[in-house]
């Protein structure tokens, strides 16, 4: 057994002691006859406080050793409950039951102070990134996997329907070969910061404002409905989309309507 499992048997040890002195006294307050025993030698014992001089400690009474350890200052209030308490006929299961039940109480109303109130969770859950709610590639297979075995059916050809599907376009975009002309907007940002998308026709004249505010670091994406701010529908043709970066950055891309 090393230093640091003796040091936790020590712990557990003192723990252990301190729940049967606490469960002693905590099942000597649930008999309501020995309560009111105990209610009056505590008046008793307040009375003859007033003369406590000429009074003997009544741990010398029942020739118990009156050595305490350094700091402990015993009163005879103190040790009149505390042998009051230890005359009563209660089994050690009892007390010991009793006072982990109260133990356990308190124990889950401070981890319950520790969460925060329920408007507190819905401020934190409302800070949280969008990427940590997103799926794993693993759950993203996994879901792939059971759409797969929910349309098998034995003894015929069953076509794959896993896999990716990439386009064309999608493949020369990437290349940097074509123009993403799509009304996806997506741009990068590095601190927090003010940005604002607009839409622009060919003639610089405003046609719908998509976004405006504060934004956080990491990568953004909008998509226009390819409306104006009135909700009519844009007819065919080019427009430019301009996304305001605090006061300095900006990032301007072209979008076509068919």
């Amino acid at each position: 057994m090393n230093r640091s499992q003796k040091i936790w048997h020590l712990i557990l040890l003192v723990a252990i002691n301190l729940i049967c002195i606490n469960s002693i006294i905590y099942s000597y307050n649930q008999d309501r006859g020995v309560i009111a025993h105990w209610n009056q030698s505590i008046a008793d014992l307040t009375i003859n406080r007033q003369d406590t001089a000429n009074t003997k400690p009544l741990y010398e009474d029942e020739g118990l050793q009156s050595e305490y350890p350094m700091g402990y200052f015993p009163t005879q209030l103190q040790d009149s409950i505390y042998f009051q308490a230890k005359r009563l006929k209660i089994p050690v299961s009892v007390r010991l039951h009793n006072d982990l039940k109260r133990f356990s109480d308190n124990y889950n109303v401070i981890q319950n102070f520790g969460k925060g109130n329920s408007w507190q969770i819905v401020l934190d859950n409302l800070a949280l990134r969008p990427d940590i709610l997103a799926p794993s590639p693993v759950e993203i297979v996994n879901r792939q996997v059971m759409i797969d075995n929910a349309f098998y059916v034995p003894f015929l050809p069953n076509r794959i329907n896993s896999g990716f599907s990439i386009s064309p376009q999608q493949i020369g975009i990437f290349l940097g070969i074509l123009e993403d002309v799509s009304p996806e907007i997506k741009f990068d940002l590095d601190y927090t910061e003010e940005v604002e998308i607009v839409i622009y026709s060919l003639q610089a004249t405003v046609v719908a404002n998509i976004f405006k505010g504060i934004r956080n670091p990491g990568t953004h994406k909008f998509i226009w409905n390819l409306r104006d701010d009135r909700g009519r529908p844009m007819p065919s043709g080019d427009y430019i989309a301009e996304v305001r970066i605090g006061k300095s950055k900006f990032y301007r891309k072209r979008i076509n309507i068919p």
